[in-house]
């Protein structure tokens, strides 16, 4: 089947598995744990297409991707067929860096979960893995390539976050917070996570407008025609922000081909409201925001999940820079869940 030519698919985020060799005390996938893993041909025909597509980045995850029978075949798979920048994100205690040291280090990186100091990231992650993703880390620095740190905020991170930042930053070039999902074991040990409302919410404004700068007049969103992910069950999303919210489910690469799904979703209503959104001006409250270059209008997904309309404010980034729902939590916000009027 021809490809729709709106379709313009430059970011992939792929869920090859959902094994994974910890267990979180904030995973919101832990339900589905185990149970799912896209079957390596099927990768290869993902791969193949998204070479065709020229996609410029391709993202893989899991799970935890190195549980994936074929995790180091996937990344020469990727390499050899696409032009693409990738990156693994890894909770870093099981890859083997010896396997990867002939790849192309301009091309691949990793991200890596480091939730604490080495005594609350066990705690969180289980014994021992701080050594272990620390130490794979620094092998593969050392080898090259290039690692972020991804720190996802507690109850015990929180009163050292800025030393452990710092601390980070010594080894990684770049620090990634998030906010813990209401959702799965998160949800069950959130009094174990729980975090302090009012510096949560000042730390990420914090963090957000410190990057503001690098990001201004830039469009962060970056959701389908442009971008896709696809879970471990097959399932297709307009972006990884849609599938963290189960929103918008676009077809199952078990069941059809990526091309046909991708131009099946162009004629569903939400698909046609994506491939008309072209600008940011089109966001009328937003277009007379004095903030708007900061956030650039924001996710376009949880302003639908918060109002049922696309082309409407993101209410984080309204919260972030205007100050705006104080009497919701950042978290929820963040994630989209808006269970008390505002």
């Amino acid at each position: 089947m021809d490809k729709n030519s709106n379709i313009n698919i430059q970011q992939v985020e792929l869920c090859v598995t959902s094994r994974c060799n910890l267990k979180y005390l904030h995973c919101y996938q832990d339900e589905e744990k185990n149970i799912y893993e896209i079957p390596l041909y099927k990768i290869d025909e993902i791969i193949s297409f998204l070479g065709d597509e020229d996609c410029r980045s391709v993202i893989f995850s899991g799970g935890e991707f190195f549980m994936h029978g074929s995790a180091y075949e996937i990344l020469y798979l990727a390499l050899d067929k696409t032009r693409a920048k990738i990156t693994v994100q890894t909770n870093g205690t099981i890859i083997q860096p010896d396997k990867i040291r002939s790849f192309d280090k301009k091309r691949i990186g990793f991200s890596v979960s480091i939730d604490g100091f080495e005594k609350d990231h066990d705690i969180r992650r289980g014994a021992g893995s701080y050594k272990r993703t620390f130490g794979n880390s620094k092998e593969l620095i050392s080898n090259g390539f290039h690692v972020s740190a991804l720190v996802t905020l507690d109850k015990r991170n929180q009163p050292y976050l800025p030393e452990l930042i710092d601390y980070l930053f010594r080894f990684f070039p770049r620090v990634t917070l998030l906010c813990i999902a209401n959702t799965g074991a998160a949800h069950r040990e959130k009094n174990e996570l729980g975090l302090d409302e009012e510096f949560l919410s000042n730390t990420v404004s914090l963090v957000y407008r410190q990057i503001t700068p690098r990001t201004m007049n830039k469009r962060r969103c970056r959701v389908f025609p442009e971008s896709i992910s696809i879970k471990y069950d097959g399932t297709v999303f307009p972006c990884s922000v849609a599938r963290d919210m189960n929103l918008f489910p676009m077809g199952n690469v078990d069941k059809t081909n990526l091309p046909s799904i991708l131009n099946k979703f162009c004629f569903s209503e939400i698909g046609m409201s994506l491939l008309n959104y072209t600008s940011p001006e089109e966001i009328g409250e937003c277009s007379v925001c004095p903030k708007n270059e900061m956030c650039n209008r924001g996710c376009r997904i949880r302003a639908y999940k918060w109002n049922d309309d696309i082309k409407t404010p993101d209410p984080f980034a309204c919260k972030v820079y205007m100050g705006k729902f104080e009497c919701k939590n950042i978290s929820d916000v963040f994630w989209g869940v808006k269970n008390l009027e505002v």
